[in-house]
């Protein structure tokens, strides 16, 4: 059972000291329209897949460690760069959509897993998203050519709790 008992007193000072961890870093391989079984539309997504076993250790760590179950993403471990539905036929996606499928790119990770509000100052933790923040400088690059905000935080979500 989930005991929602994870508190952070000074979230700034947590955020912090989390940061200045160090990373591990690896690499992916970016891909434009990846298989995304059980989406409507799934026209304009961009991930940079990252090691299945990489998401697996961590959530198997976490359900160890919290005594949680912790459900499996139902799509191949990533990096989300793109998850919206943009304009096939504007002239951004027209010259640069797909322009690095298929290259391996250099990611880091910070190695403790976070959850959904852990951070924030809202008076309950819901702990229902489970990730591992991410740093990528092609995720930044890539949103940029296409016009869409770059002030997302690059994560690779390990598993979602849900109640029983």
């Amino acid at each position: 059972m989930f005991l929602r008992n994870i508190k952070i007193n000074n979230t700034e000072k947590y955020k912090q000291e989390l940061l200045s961890l160090p990373k591990i870093e690896l690499t992916g391989i970016v891909k434009y329209d990846p298989e995304r079984k059980g989406l409507k539309d799934n026209s304009t997504c961009c991930v940079i897949e990252v090691e299945q076993e990489l998401i697996d250790f961590y959530r198997n760590m976490v359900n160890v460690r919290y005594g949680i179950n912790l459900i499996k993403p139902p799509w191949k471990a990533h990096i989300s760069v793109i998850q919206q539905n943009l304009d096939r036929n504007s002239e951004l996606l027209q010259n640069f959509w797909k322009k690095y499928e298929g290259l391996e790119v250099d990611y880091s990770y910070y190695p403790f897993p976070r959850f959904t509000g852990d951070t924030s100052n809202r008076e309950h933790y819901t702990g229902r998203y489970w990730f591992l923040s991410a740093e990528c400088d092609l995720f930044y690059k890539i949103r940029e050519e296409l016009g869409l905000k770059t002030n997302f935080a690059p994560h690779i979500t390990i598993g979602k709790y849900q109640k029983n």
